[in-house]
Protein backbone atom coordinates (compact mmCIF):
# COMPACT_ATOMS: atom_id res chain seq x y z
CA UNK A 1 0.00 0.00 0.00
CA UNK A 2 1.37 3.68 -0.99
CA UNK A 3 -0.47 6.10 1.19
CA UNK A 4 -0.87 10.04 0.85
CA UNK A 5 -2.42 12.28 2.23
CA UNK A 6 -6.06 11.98 1.83
CA UNK A 7 -6.02 9.04 -0.72
CA UNK A 8 -4.73 5.79 -0.83
CA UNK A 9 -3.27 3.08 -3.78
CA UNK A 10 -3.87 -0.44 -2.63
CA UNK A 11 -2.98 -3.27 -4.56
CA UNK A 12 -4.46 -7.07 -4.06
CA UNK A 13 -2.22 -9.45 -3.09
CA UNK A 14 -4.03 -12.06 -5.10
CA UNK A 15 -3.70 -10.44 -8.92
CA UNK A 16 -1.59 -7.49 -8.08
CA UNK A 17 -4.39 -5.30 -9.75
CA UNK A 18 -4.22 -1.57 -8.01
CA UNK A 19 -6.67 0.54 -6.42
CA UNK A 20 -7.15 4.08 -5.87
CA UNK A 21 -8.99 4.27 -2.43
CA UNK A 22 -9.86 7.51 -0.65
CA UNK A 23 -12.43 8.25 2.23
CA UNK A 24 -13.29 11.38 2.81
CA UNK A 25 -15.63 12.72 5.88
CA UNK A 26 -17.43 15.82 5.81
CA UNK A 27 -19.32 17.93 8.26
CA UNK A 28 -21.20 19.98 5.78
CA UNK A 29 -23.26 18.80 3.10
CA UNK A 30 -26.81 20.41 1.88
CA UNK A 31 -29.11 19.05 4.38
CA UNK A 32 -26.13 20.42 7.02
CA UNK A 33 -25.79 16.53 7.84
CA UNK A 34 -21.94 14.59 8.17
CA UNK A 35 -21.67 12.92 5.31
CA UNK A 36 -19.17 10.18 3.76
CA UNK A 37 -17.76 9.64 0.59
CA UNK A 38 -15.91 6.28 -0.06
CA UNK A 39 -13.86 6.32 -3.69
CA UNK A 40 -12.73 2.69 -5.20
CA UNK A 41 -11.08 2.90 -8.62
CA UNK A 42 -9.18 0.33 -10.56
CA UNK A 43 -6.23 1.37 -12.13
CA UNK A 44 -4.63 -0.67 -14.97
CA UNK A 45 -0.96 -0.52 -15.14
CA UNK A 46 -0.06 2.66 -16.77
CA UNK A 47 -2.51 4.36 -14.09
CA UNK A 48 -0.28 2.96 -11.04
CA UNK A 49 3.10 3.75 -13.31
CA UNK A 50 1.88 7.46 -13.85
CA UNK A 51 0.67 8.21 -10.45
CA UNK A 52 3.31 6.52 -8.66
CA UNK A 53 5.54 8.58 -10.47
CA UNK A 54 4.58 11.89 -9.78
CA UNK A 55 3.89 10.63 -6.04
CA UNK A 56 7.40 9.56 -5.49
CA UNK A 57 8.66 12.55 -6.97
CA UNK A 58 7.29 14.35 -4.81
CA UNK A 59 3.67 15.33 -6.37
CA UNK A 60 0.09 14.02 -5.14
CA UNK A 61 -2.47 12.21 -5.82
CA UNK A 62 -5.75 13.13 -7.75
CA UNK A 63 -8.10 14.49 -5.95
CA UNK A 64 -10.89 13.03 -3.90
CA UNK A 65 -14.30 13.51 -4.61
CA UNK A 66 -14.84 15.28 -1.45
CA UNK A 67 -12.04 17.58 -2.42
CA UNK A 68 -13.57 18.33 -5.65
CA UNK A 69 -17.37 19.50 -3.58
CA UNK A 70 -15.29 21.70 -1.42
CA UNK A 71 -13.71 23.39 -4.04
CA UNK A 72 -17.21 23.58 -5.88
CA UNK A 73 -18.95 24.63 -2.95
CA UNK A 74 -16.40 27.14 -1.72
CA UNK A 75 -15.33 28.16 -5.20
CA UNK A 76 -12.07 27.56 -4.57
CA UNK A 77 -8.90 26.10 -6.44
CA UNK A 78 -8.69 22.28 -6.72
CA UNK A 79 -6.84 21.54 -4.09
CA UNK A 80 -3.24 19.39 -3.75
CA UNK A 81 -2.74 15.55 -2.27
CA UNK A 82 0.08 16.81 -0.71
CA UNK A 83 3.30 15.40 -0.68
CA UNK A 84 3.94 12.51 1.67
CA UNK A 85 6.73 11.85 4.65
CA UNK A 86 10.07 10.13 3.46
CA UNK A 87 8.52 6.59 4.51
CA UNK A 88 5.94 6.80 2.06
CA UNK A 89 7.46 8.03 -1.29
CA UNK A 90 10.04 5.63 -0.30
CA UNK A 91 7.19 3.01 -0.50
CA UNK A 92 6.06 5.05 -3.86
CA UNK A 93 9.73 3.98 -5.07
CA UNK A 94 9.22 0.64 -4.49
CA UNK A 95 6.03 0.21 -5.67
CA UNK A 96 6.84 1.73 -8.33
CA UNK A 97 9.84 -0.14 -9.37
CA UNK A 98 7.60 -3.70 -8.34
CA UNK A 99 5.48 -2.40 -11.24
CA UNK A 100 7.82 -1.61 -14.03
CA UNK A 101 9.68 -5.08 -13.43
CA UNK A 102 6.11 -6.88 -13.80
CA UNK A 103 4.76 -4.86 -16.56
CA UNK A 104 5.54 -6.99 -19.43
CA UNK A 105 3.97 -9.91 -17.31
CA UNK A 106 0.87 -7.62 -16.69
CA UNK A 107 0.38 -7.11 -20.48
CA UNK A 108 0.58 -10.54 -21.41
CA UNK A 109 -2.13 -11.43 -18.90
CA UNK A 110 -4.34 -8.06 -19.43
CA UNK A 111 -3.85 -9.84 -23.40
CA UNK A 112 -4.54 -13.27 -22.84
CA UNK A 113 -7.82 -12.06 -20.90
CA UNK A 114 -9.68 -9.91 -23.95
CA UNK A 115 -9.34 -12.66 -26.15
CA UNK A 116 -10.37 -14.94 -23.73
CA UNK A 117 -13.81 -16.73 -24.55
CA UNK A 118 -16.32 -16.88 -22.98
CA UNK A 119 -15.48 -13.53 -21.89
CA UNK A 120 -14.86 -12.34 -18.71
CA UNK A 121 -17.65 -10.73 -16.59
CA UNK A 122 -18.07 -7.06 -17.60
CA UNK A 123 -16.27 -5.18 -15.05
CA UNK A 124 -13.00 -7.15 -15.61
CA UNK A 125 -13.52 -6.79 -19.47
CA UNK A 126 -14.08 -2.85 -19.08
CA UNK A 127 -10.65 -2.74 -16.91
CA UNK A 128 -8.81 -5.01 -19.26
CA UNK A 129 -9.83 -3.18 -22.13
CA UNK A 130 -8.98 0.54 -20.34
CA UNK A 131 -5.80 -0.91 -19.11
CA UNK A 132 -4.80 -2.20 -22.54
CA UNK A 133 -5.76 1.17 -23.85
CA UNK A 134 -3.48 2.79 -21.98
CA UNK A 135 -1.16 0.41 -22.88
CA UNK A 136 -1.32 1.52 -26.46
CA UNK A 137 -1.57 5.03 -25.66
CA UNK A 138 1.19 5.45 -23.97
CA UNK A 139 3.36 3.75 -26.79
CA UNK A 140 2.09 5.52 -29.64
CA UNK A 141 0.78 2.91 -31.11
CA UNK A 142 -2.24 2.93 -33.20
CA UNK A 143 -2.37 0.19 -35.44
CA UNK A 144 -1.78 -2.56 -32.21
CA UNK A 145 -4.95 -0.73 -30.44
CA UNK A 146 -6.68 -0.95 -33.78
CA UNK A 147 -5.63 -5.00 -34.13
CA UNK A 148 -6.52 -6.16 -30.73
CA UNK A 149 -9.16 -4.20 -29.38
CA UNK A 150 -11.27 -2.40 -32.62
CA UNK A 151 -10.80 -5.26 -34.64
CA UNK A 152 -11.83 -8.18 -31.93
CA UNK A 153 -13.67 -10.65 -33.20
CA UNK A 154 -16.34 -9.94 -30.12
CA UNK A 155 -18.59 -7.17 -31.45
CA UNK A 156 -18.94 -6.26 -28.01
CA UNK A 157 -15.62 -5.55 -27.06
CA UNK A 158 -14.97 -3.86 -30.52
CA UNK A 159 -18.07 -1.64 -29.14
CA UNK A 160 -16.58 -0.76 -25.37
CA UNK A 161 -12.84 -0.08 -26.77
CA UNK A 162 -14.38 2.33 -29.61
CA UNK A 163 -16.67 3.88 -26.88
CA UNK A 164 -13.76 4.42 -24.49
CA UNK A 165 -11.27 5.87 -27.27
CA UNK A 166 -14.08 8.10 -28.53
CA UNK A 167 -15.57 9.37 -25.46
CA UNK A 168 -12.24 9.66 -23.50
CA UNK A 169 -10.51 11.25 -27.01
CA UNK A 170 -13.46 14.55 -26.96
CA UNK A 171 -13.31 15.08 -23.87
CA UNK A 172 -17.10 13.34 -23.04
CA UNK A 173 -16.09 12.33 -19.20
CA UNK A 174 -16.75 13.83 -16.20
CA UNK A 175 -13.86 16.11 -14.61
CA UNK A 176 -13.45 13.37 -12.18
CA UNK A 177 -12.93 10.43 -14.53
CA UNK A 178 -11.05 12.96 -16.72
CA UNK A 179 -8.35 13.59 -13.42
CA UNK A 180 -8.35 9.57 -13.16
CA UNK A 181 -7.03 8.94 -16.98
CA UNK A 182 -3.33 9.12 -16.90
CA UNK A 183 -2.35 11.73 -18.94
CA UNK A 184 -0.65 9.65 -21.50
CA UNK A 185 -4.04 8.33 -22.36
CA UNK A 186 -5.43 11.79 -22.85
CA UNK A 187 -2.70 13.66 -24.44
CA UNK A 188 -2.37 10.92 -27.09
CA UNK A 189 -6.11 10.23 -28.08
CA UNK A 190 -6.96 13.74 -28.26
CA UNK A 191 -3.98 14.16 -30.80
CA UNK A 192 -5.29 10.89 -32.73
CA UNK A 193 -8.98 12.05 -33.26
CA UNK A 194 -7.59 15.56 -34.85
CA UNK A 195 -6.85 13.23 -37.55
CA UNK A 196 -9.92 12.20 -40.04
CA UNK A 197 -8.62 8.81 -40.87
CA UNK A 198 -9.25 8.26 -37.23
CA UNK A 199 -12.11 9.76 -36.24
CA UNK A 200 -13.76 7.88 -39.80
CA UNK A 201 -12.25 3.96 -38.10
CA UNK A 202 -13.83 4.51 -34.71
CA UNK A 203 -17.55 5.96 -36.75
CA UNK A 204 -17.19 3.04 -38.87
CA UNK A 205 -16.96 0.58 -35.61
CA UNK A 206 -19.29 2.22 -33.92
CA UNK A 207 -21.52 2.93 -37.24
CA UNK A 208 -21.66 -0.65 -38.06
CA UNK A 209 -22.74 -1.34 -34.29
CA UNK A 210 -25.57 0.21 -34.17
CA UNK A 211 -26.62 -1.13 -37.73
CA UNK A 212 -26.16 -4.63 -36.37
CA UNK A 213 -29.27 -6.28 -34.33
CA UNK A 214 -29.26 -5.52 -30.48
CA UNK A 215 -27.28 -6.96 -27.95
CA UNK A 216 -26.97 -6.22 -24.21
CA UNK A 217 -24.02 -4.76 -22.88
CA UNK A 218 -22.73 -3.18 -20.10
CA UNK A 219 -21.44 0.63 -19.76
CA UNK A 220 -19.79 2.75 -17.25
CA UNK A 221 -22.57 4.43 -14.90
CA UNK A 222 -21.23 7.02 -11.89
CA UNK A 223 -19.31 4.18 -9.31
CA UNK A 224 -20.50 1.34 -10.90
CA UNK A 225 -21.63 -0.52 -14.14
CA UNK A 226 -25.20 -1.02 -15.65
CA UNK A 227 -26.79 -2.91 -18.57
CA UNK A 228 -26.87 -1.20 -21.44
CA UNK A 229 -28.20 -1.66 -25.13
CA UNK A 230 -25.34 -2.03 -28.08
CA UNK A 231 -27.15 0.68 -30.22
CA UNK A 232 -27.66 2.94 -27.16
CA UNK A 233 -24.13 2.66 -26.46
CA UNK A 234 -22.81 3.44 -29.89
CA UNK A 235 -25.00 5.71 -30.72
CA UNK A 236 -23.88 8.13 -27.64
CA UNK A 237 -20.15 7.40 -28.83
CA UNK A 238 -21.08 8.72 -32.45
CA UNK A 239 -23.09 11.82 -30.98
CA UNK A 240 -19.93 12.56 -28.91
CA UNK A 241 -17.05 11.65 -31.62
CA UNK A 242 -19.52 14.85 -33.59
CA UNK A 243 -20.13 17.06 -30.71
CA UNK A 244 -16.14 17.20 -30.40
CA UNK A 245 -14.80 17.45 -33.66
CA UNK A 246 -17.73 20.78 -34.16
CA UNK A 247 -16.56 22.37 -31.01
Amino acid sequence: MVRGTSASLLRCPWCATHYYYSRDHSERDICLRASTDVTVRRYGPVAAIEFLGRFAAGGSFPMTAGQFTTAFLDGTQLAADGSGTSDELEAARRELAAVERDYAAIIEDLTQLVGQQPRPAWPTLMHVIESLCGHFCAGADWDALSVLLLRHQDPLVRLAAAALIANTGVRNVSSFDFLHTPASTRAYLEAELARPVRVDELAGVLRAIADAPRAETCEESGAGYRRADSHEVARAALAALERGLRS
